[in-house]
């Protein structure tokens, strides 16, 4: 707290990062000389007071990160000493201003990550002071108002993550003071334009990525100069990259990627010294890479990703780019050989993906990632891949890989043993025809994932094996190995998934114990498994089975037979997921939402799955997701949408579901081309009524839906109704119930008792 000196009165109230909590006392209407008010960084929640927009002295609010709520007073924007308003990260609603404003002295909003609503008014053309505008993260809709073209000092403009529409006004370019712009992941069309003459811009940073932008790239994009950072991708444009785009000679960060962009990869690319990431992946680029891309000194990330044309060898010089941390080539039509020096000079390399194996790559002593999965490498596997000292994941199945001539052993596994750092060595589907070492169990404890399954792998599985003790999945299906399953696999404590019906034809295996896994499925009834007792299964809630007393039996489908909901698989990692959808292609998406995209896709025996891939930008979502996990991973009944298994890394969150062949109920409903009859949407109510009913009062612990509507209804080939969706559910214990989203559903559908309750 500061006094004035002359009047003894408090002129400065700054309280940040004091975890606070309550609310803000409307008698701060009592300092009226009061000119700075800080309490960013606190647990403060409840409405900004009214008062505060009438503090005559008052040209600094930080209340950023607390748990504000209620709406913006709109006498804030109708004073006429505020300069700077931050309200970011709070929980800020309502529909946001619409009145004129009159704040003669604005220099800085930053409104971010709250939840408003609304249009951004033409009125915003009045603060012709703000410098930084920030309304990022939240649900702002409409159009981005011409006279914002009006603000002459503007420097900051990030508008991302909300829901604009409509154009982007080419006034924005003439504002010669702006230097940031980012509208990424709105609703934006329509044509990227610059004015047509002189434009003083000294923009360095333009973002307008995940809209529905279309056309080419201008032409007159050159008088950009000052541009660092441009990033157009995941859009709809069109045309070709300018061949004068090496006119942008301040360019850092170029992103074109995920664009129907076509023509050949311009030569004065190589003029921008200053390049350090270039990703032009997944667009339709033709022709050869022209060796003048061995000139950016500079570059750190290059990639041509999926353009599938892309001809010709890699230039030579690329490889000795020393700064070089990611170099992705994978899924093109590229030829000849890797130099037999690359290693050598990429001290830097963290990522890897070609169309082979160089020899010398192992000399790359920083790689955290090599994969080049998916393609048709021929040779051997190096031995000497222990040199990768940071290396994480090792993905190479699915391609035409062999063992070393004349040896026994799979060699390569000696050498992996010293990379401590490894979690996902997958190297199945490749004709290997070797046998494992003991060394296997010398593989470091990190290791999560070992995907070995269409290997040609005979001989017995080492006992050792039992000593990679971090391991969660282990899949070896679908080769030649005999004798017993070691015992030592027993003490692998958080090994996961379902047990392969294929060990029934083990002849030689006298017994199994799997006690105290997280197994869950049906457990096999023939071989071994017809005379196993409950010893052998304890501690694995998930399982399941008729044969064996005191274990639960599986729930029973329409046809008597049992539940395919947890069919034989131990896990499936993301490379099937893409082989079974051809690498998302959109000939597979089935639909796209506010979650995420729908593809359908087909495993390696024709099982035919629904695979929901979630928008990991979307952290709502992502939250969801956790939700659902939860959900479903105990709650089994027929009208339920069966989830097959999950995917969750870094890069991916997705459901494997059950493919339901006619679509949701809202379809059959809407849609011209469908019909329901009166005793089909009888039976649709019922089955859907059945689902509710059992996680209302069949289960434990009841689960309430939240967003149970007509297209989160499915309907299999059978017209048999399941429910799905469960991500904004709520889990209700005994006492109390456990908060799991804010969100309450879609309005017209949600329980009417809840619509008053703002949040549960």
């Amino acid at each position: 707290m500061t006094c004035c000196s002359r009047r003894q009165r408090v002129v400065a109230l700054a309280l940040p990062n004091l975890k606070l909590q309550g609310t803000i006392a409307p008698s701060l209407a009592n300092f009226s000389f009061l000119s700075v008010l800080n309490l960013g960084n606190n647990s403060l929640h409840g409405d900004i007071p009214y008062v505060l927009g009438h503090l005559p002295r008052l040209w600094v609010i930080d209340i950023q990160n607390n748990q504000l709520q209620g709406s913006i007073p709109t006498s804030l924007y109708q004073h006429q000493r505020v300069q700077v308003i931050s309200l970011a990260f709070n929980k800020i609603g309502g529909e946001k201003w619409k009145g004129p404003w009159n704040v003669p002295k604005f220099s800085a909003l930053n409104l971010r990550n709250n939840s408003l609503t609304g249009i951004i008014p033409p009125s915003v053309g009045n603060a012709t002071k703000l410098t930084n505008f920030s309304l990022s993260g939240n649900r702002i809709n409409g159009n981005i108002p011409k006279k914002i073209g009006n603000l002459s000092q503007l420097a900051i403009l990030d508008l991302h993550d909300n829901q604009l529409t409509g154009n982007i006004p080419a006034t924005l370019f003439n504002i010669s003071s702006l230097l940031a712009v980012s509208l990424r992941i709105n609703c934006l069309f329509g044509h990227l334009l610059l004015d047509e003459g002189n434009i003083a811009s000294n923009m360095m940073f333009l973002s307008i990525s995940h809209n529905q932008i279309s056309g080419p790239i201008p032409t007159n994009i050159c008088q950009l100069t000052e541009l660092k950072v441009l990033s157009i991708s995941f859009n709809n444009k069109i045309g070709k990259i300018p061949r004068n785009i090496g006119c942008l000679s301040k360019l850092e960060e170029f992103y074109v990627g995920d664009n129907p962009i076509k023509g050949i990869i311009p030569t004065s690319m190589g003029n921008i010294s200053t390049h350090q990431k270039l990703y032009c992946g997944n667009n339709c680029i033709v022709g050869q890479i022209p060796p003048e891309l061995g000139e950016l000194s500079n570059l750190r990330q290059l990639s041509f990703v999926q353009n599938y044309n892309l001809t010709g060898h890699i230039p030579e010089a690329i490889f000795n780019i020393s700064s070089l941390e990611i170099i992705d080539f994978s899924s093109n039509n590229l030829s000849g050989r890797i130099p037999t020096t690359t290693g050598l000079h990429l001290p830097n390399l963290e990522g890897l993906f070609l169309g082979q194996i160089p020899l010398f790559i192992t000399n790359a002593s920083k790689l955290e990632t090599l994969g080049l999965e998916n393609n048709f490498l021929k040779g051997t596997i190096p031995t000497n891949l222990g040199n990768f000292r940071e290396l994480h994941a090792l993905i190479l199945n699915s391609n035409q890989l062999t063992n070393e001539p004349r040896e026994h052993e799979l060699q390569f596994f000696n050498s992996l043993a010293d990379s401590r750092m490894l979690r996902y060595l997958q190297v199945g589907s490749n004709p290997l025809n070797g046998v494992l070492p003991y060394s296997i169990g010398n593989l470091s404890s990190t290791i999560e994932v070992v995907y070995l399954a269409d290997a040609h792998i005979s001989g017995f599985m080492p006992a050792s094996t039992g000593n990679i003790s971090g391991l969660i999945t282990l899949v070896f299906q679908n080769n030649n190995l005999m004798g017993n399953i070691p015992s030592e696999i027993g003490i692998l404590k958080r090994l996961q998934g379902t047990i392969p019906k294929s060990l029934e034809k083990l002849s030689y295996l006298n017994s199994i114990n799997v006690s105290f896994k997280v197994l869950e499925g049906v457990i096999p009834s023939g071989g071994v498994f017809a005379n196993s007792t409950l010893q052998s299964f304890l501690g694995n809630k998930g399982l399941c089975g008729m044969h064996i007393l005191e274990v639960p039996p599986c729930p029973i489908t329409k046809s008597g037979q049992q539940s395919k909901s947890k069919k034989l698989v131990l896990k499936i990692v993301i490379p099937v997921i893409q082989r079974a959808t051809s690498n998302f292609d959109r000939s597979n998406l089935i639909g796209v939402g506010s979650s995420g995209s729908v593809y359908k896709g087909t495993l390696s025996r024709g099982t035919v799955v629904a695979i929901k891939v979630l928008d990991l930008e979307n952290k709502q979502v992502c939250k969801r997701f956790d939700t659902e996990c939860e959900v479903m991973r105990n709650v089994r009944h027929r009208n339920l949408l069966p989830v097959i298994t999950t995917c969750s890394s870094e890069y991916i969150r997705a459901f494997v579901l059950h493919y339901m062949s006619n679509g949701s109920v809202e379809n059959w409903l809407y849609r011209e081309d469908c019909h329901l009859n009166l005793l089909q949407r009888v039976i649709v109510m019922l089955d859907a009524a059945m689902a509710i009913e059992y996680v209302h009062h069949g289960y434990e612990t009841s689960i309430v839906h939240c967003d149970l509507k007509p297209s989160n209804v499915l309907l299999d080939e059978d017209m048999v109704a399941h429910v799905g969706e469960f991500g904004i559910s709520k889990i209700l214990a005994v006492s109390k119930s456990m908060e799991h989203t804010k969100t309450l559903g879609t309005l017209g559908y949600i329980a009417p008792s809840t619509r008053k309750i703002p949040s549960l």
